[in-house]
C-alpha cells in the first residue's frame, strides 16, 4: 500500500513538473565555425563531403558568423582570405611519395623558324631518391627532345630544359611529360601542354666598320649566308674610300639605324663620339642590339655603352675552346676577358680559365636594348676547324638579340594555347618614336581561319603605349589576334583553341608559407587525418544552453512507468 501511494506521488510530481516545464542552464563546447573553400571539381567536392562527415559533431560549416578556421580544398585561393585565423590547405593531388609532379611551366619564347626554343619545366620528386625520371618533349605522340635525371634527394626539384628548333612558322601544341615511374601515386600531374610559336621574320642588320675588321667581316659573311638576315654594310676601307652593300644610308646616325634590329660594329675603338651616341640611342631608345667585335682590349669612347668592367688580356701559345650551350663553339688564343659581370651582365659564351669558367662573350642591358661584347679577339683565325660552329654561334646569338628588338607595333596573347571558353588576353604594345605627339588609336580583333572576326576592345594600361583586352576563347580551331595602328602598321599573333592540359595553378611553396604563418597545415585528399586532428584541437569555446528535462522522452517514460506500476499494484491488491 505504501508503494502504491509512493508511485502515485511520483506520477503527480512528474505531471506537475511537466506542466511547470522548469529549465536550467548548462555549458557545452561550441561547434567550430569553419569556412570551406572548395575548387569546382568533383575530386575537391568529394574531399569536402568526407571532411564534413568525419567532423559532423565538431564543426559548423556555413555563413553567418566569422570563421575560426579556413580550409582551402584544391585551387580555390583566388579571393582574399580572412586574417588572424588558421588557414589549412588540402591538395587534390598527392603530396606524398613516391610521386613526380610538375611544379612550374612557362611557354617557350617566340623564336624564328630553325632557331632553338627552350621549354624550361620544373618537376618535384618525393620518395624517389636513387631512381631516375625520363622527361620528354612531344608533339602528337612524336618525341622531339628528351632529358634524363637521376634523383638524389628526397624531396628534390629539377628544372628540365628541353630544346627544339621548329622548322616552319606557326603555333604548335607540344607536351612536356615525365614518364610514369612504377609505383607512382599519381600520373595526373606529370604532363602539361605548351604553345611553341615560330614567327617568320626578316631581321635587318647593319654592319659598320670604321676600318676593316677581320672579326666583323667573317661574322657579317656568316649572316649574309643565312636567309633570316638582311644585311646592310658600310666599311671604310681607307681615307675617302667606302665599301657599301644593301640599303645603309650615309653616316652612322640614330635616324639611319632606326629601321634595323641589330648593329654589328668592328674595330669599335675607331668610333667617333657622335657614332657612339648614335649606337647608344639605337640600343637604349630603339631597343636594338649592338654587337661590338673588337680586335684588342676595349678602350676608347665606346666603352661607355656597357658597365665599367675591367678586361683581362690573355695571349696564349695554343688556342683553347670557347663553349656555348655546353658544346665547343670556336677556338681562340687572344682574349680580352671581362671581369665580374655587373648590372645584369650575362655570359653568352665562356671558357675554362684558371680552374673556373670565365665569360668570353657577354651581354648587358642598355635601356630597352642590349649591348654584346666579344672578348675572343682572334676567333676568326680558327674558324676553318669549326666554321659551321663559328657561324652557328654568331647567327644564333645575333638572331636572338635582334628578334628581341621591339617592332613599331607588337601583339602578344596569353595564353596562346587555350581551352574553349577560357579567357584570352590580347596585348598591343606601341613602341615610342622620336616623333612628338599622342599615340594613335589601336584596334584589335580575333580572326578565325574562315575570315570571320570578333572585335576586342583594348584599354590603355599604366605603361604608356600598352593596351590590353580580354575575350573568351571560341570553339576549337586556329585563330589570329590582330591589331592595327591607325594610319600605321598591323601586327598579329597566333592563337590555338584546343583541349589543353593546363600548367599547375598552385604554388605549394607559397601555400605552405601561408599555412605556416597562420597556424594551419598542408595535406592532401588521401590523408585527411592530420587535418581532422588539427581542427579537433582548435579552441572552440563554450556556449550556454537551457535544458528542459520535462521535454525529454525519458520524462514521459518515467511518468508512464509510475502510473503503470501504481495501476498494477492496485489491481494486485483488489483495488480499482
Amino acid at each position: 500500500m505504501i508503494l502504491t501511494h509512493a508511485l502515485r506521488a511520483v506520477s503527480i510530481m512528474l505531471a506537475i513538473t511537466a506542466v511547470i516545464d522548469p529549465a536550467f542552464a548548462v555549458r557545452r563546447p561550441r561547434p567550430l565555425a569553419v569556412e570551406l573553400r572548395v575548387a569546382p571539381s568533383p575530386a575537391a567536392a568529394a574531399i569536402r563531403e568526407r571532411l564534413v562527415a568525419n567532423l559532423r559533431d565538431r564543426i559548423h560549416v556555413g555563413a553567418g558568423e566569422p570563421p575560426a578556421a579556413v580550409v582551402v580544398i584544391g585551387e580555390a585561393m583566388e579571393t582574399a582570405l580572412p586574417g588572424k585565423v588558421p588557414i589549412s590547405v588540402v591538395s587534390v593531388g598527392p603530396i606524398g611519395g613516391p610521386n613526380v609532379r610538375l611544379v612550374h611551366a612557362a611557354p617557350p619564347d617566340t623564336v624564328l623558324p630553325g632557331q632553338e626554343a627552350v621549354a624550361a619545366v620544373r618537376f618535384e620528386a618525393i620518395g624517389l631518391a636513387g631512381r631516375s625520371s625520363t622527361i620528354d618533349l612531344e608533339q602528337d605522340g612524336v618525341r622531339l627532345a628528351r632529358v634524363e635525371h637521376q634523383w638524389t634527394r628526397d624531396p628534390e626539384r629539377f628544372t628540365a630544359s628541353l630544346r627544339y628548333a621548329p622548322a616552319v612558322a606557326g603555333l604548335q601544341k607540344v607536351t612536356v611529360v615525365s614518364q610514369p615511374i612504377a609505383g607512382e601515386l599519381s600520373e595526373q600531374d606529370n604532363a602539361v601542354d605548351l604553345p611553341l610559336v615560330a614567327v617568320a621574320r626578316t631581321l635587318r642588320v647593319a654592319a659598320y666598320e670604321p676600318r676593316p675588321s677581320w672579326a666583323a667581316g667573317f661574322v657579317r659573311r656568316a649572316l649574309e649566308a643565312d636567309p633570316v638576315f638582311e644585311v646592310s654594310s658600310l666599311v671604310r676601307a681607307s681615307r675617302g674610300i667606302e665599301v657599301r652593300a644593301g640599303t645603309i644610308p650615309l653616316g652612322l646616325t640614330a635616324a639611319a639605324l632606326a629601321p634595323f634590329t641589330a648593329a654589328i660594329v668592328g674595330a669599335p675603338e675607331e668610333l667617333t663620339a657622335a657614332e657612339v651616341a648614335a649606337l647608344d640611342a639605337f640600343a637604349a631608345e630603339r631597343g636594338g642590339a649592338v654587337i661590338l667585335l673588337p680586335d684588342r682590349r676595349p678602350s676608347g669612347s665606346y666603352v661607355r655603352l656597357f658597365p665599367s668592367v675591367r678586361f683581362e688580356e690573355a695571349l696564349l701559345e695554343k688556342p683553347i675552346a670557347v663553349h656555348w650551350r655546353g658544346s665547343t663553339t670556336f677556338n681562340a688564343s687572344e682574349f680580352a676577358l671581362p671581369g665580374d659581370l655587373e648590372a645584369g651582365g650575362v655570359a653568352i659564351a665562356s671558357t675554362a680559365w684558371q680552374g673556373g669558367e670565365r665569360a668570353v662573350v657577354a651581354s648587358w642591358p642598355r635601356g630597352a636594348g642590349r649591348v654584346i661584347v666579344s672578348g675572343a679577339l682572334d676567333a676568326w683565325r680558327y674558324r676553318a676547324g669549326s666554321e659551321e660552329a663559328f657561324g652557328r654561334f654568331w647567327t644564333g646569338t645575333i638572331a636572338a638579340a635582334a628578334a628581341a628588338a621591339p617592332p613599331r607595333l607588337a601583339v602578344t596573347v596569353r595564353p596562346a594555347l587555350a581551352a574553349p571558353g577560357q579567357p584570352v588576353t590580347i596585348r598591343a604594345a606601341v613602341r615610342a618614336t622620336s616623333a612628338a605627339g599622342p599615340i594613335p588609336p589601336v584596334e584589335a580583333s580575333l580572326v578565325a581561319a574562315d575570315g570571320s572576326q570578333q572585335f576586342v576592345r583594348l584599354w590603355p594600361l599604366a605603361e604608356p603605349g600598352v593596351f590590353e583586352g580580354t575575350i573568351d576563347a571560341p570553339h576549337a580551331g586556329r585563330f589570329e589576334a590582330r591589331a592595327s595602328l591607325a594610319g600605321g602598321p598591323t601586327a598579329s599573333a597566333p592563337v590555338l583553341v584546343d583541349a589543353v592540359r593546363q600548367p599547375p595553378g598552385d604554388d605549394r611553396d607559397a601555400i605552405a608559407l601561408v599555412a605556416a604563418a597562420t597556424g594551419g597545415i598542408v595535406t592532401d585528399g588521401a590523408h585527411l587525418e592530420p587535418l581532422e586532428r588539427h581542427l579537433r584541437g582548435l579552441e572552440r569555446g563554450e556556449v550556454s544552453a537551457d535544458r528542459h528535462p520535462a521535454r525529454s522522452a525519458w520524462w514521459v517514460f518515467a511518468f508512464a512507468a509510475a502510473l503503470c506500476g501504481e495501476w498494477a499494484l492496485r489491481r494486485r491488491g483488489g483495488l480499482r
